[in-house]
């Protein structure tokens, strides 16, 4: 439940910084880089949620009892649920990705120095970061 707190203002933060221009490439490489480790926490985030609604399906399909069933189901409907929110936050950040991305291929990144350039200032702000790369 932290996890999904944190992520949300994570989130949050990066809609509004989102629509601030970018003037420089520093700024680019760190508004991107957050927006890479914001994509990478949440998808975290969905393989953790998976693995219990794994274990809860497992634990269900064994259950003899009728009040654990019912706990179990009800647990199941708020993992949905869970997983859902974190679907659409990965979705709109995958967005922003792609829409960043583009417009830099097309205004910044015009050539394949610049581009070399920009991949190694985010490999490095990724790493700084302590994120894993896809």
């Amino acid at each position: 439940m932290g996890r999904i707190k944190k992520s949300l203002l994570i989130f949050k933060f990066l809609v509004i910084s989102c629509n601030k221009p970018a003037t420089d490439m520093d700024t680019i490489v760190n508004h991107l880089a957050n927006l890479e480790c914001t994509a990478i926490s949440l998808r975290e985030q969905r393989f953790h949620i998976a693995d219990q609604i794994r274990f809860t399906q497992d634990t269900l399909q064994h259950s003899n009892n009728k009040e654990d069933s019912v706990r179990l189901l009800s647990k199941l409907q708020h993992l949905n649920e869970e997983k859902e929110k974190v679907l659409q936050q990965t979705q709109s950040v995958a967005n922003m990705i792609t829409v960043k991305i583009d417009s830099l291929r097309q205004h910044v990144l015009i050539n394949s120095n610049k581009r070399k350039l920009f991949n190694a200032a985010l490999d490095s702000a990724l790493s700084k970061r302590g994120c894993k790369t896809f």
